[in-house]
């Protein structure tokens, strides 16, 4: 009976671990996306090129040369909400990501970043 038990309890372990890992396959990219989105958000706020009396044009520019031949794909310059907020650039975004996980079934992602 042991063995028996062991083995199910085996067996069981690694059909968690495989769903685990069919899990991090599928968030793992977009979770990648979405720090690179941030960080070229960041980059952009904080670029010495561009002074308080920048358009939204200017800013749109910035960001889309530092996302060009990257991978990011959701956020493009024209999802961009721009603002000041006390003098300060202030850039945000807000997209959405389904997410595959079980042949039809997905999990909706909705991401609002600010910087």
């Amino acid at each position: 009976m042991k063995n028996g038990h062991t083995k199910a309890v085996i067996g069981a372990v690694i059909v968690l671990l495989g769903l685990i890992a069919s899990a991090a396959a599928v968030v793992l990219p977009e979770w990648n996306e979405y720090n690179n989105v941030v960080e070229a958000m960041r980059a952009t706020v904080a670029d010495p090129s561009l002074k308080e009396d920048s358009s939204v044009a200017q800013v749109r520019a910035a960001y889309a040369s530092r996302v060009s031949g990257s991978d990011i794909t959701k956020v493009s310059p024209q999802d961009l909400e721009i603002t000041k907020e006390n003098g300060r650039l202030v850039i945000s975004a807000v997209y959405r990501t389904k997410l595959p996980m079980l042949g039809e079934m997905s999990w909706p992602a909705t991401s609002r970043d600010s910087n």
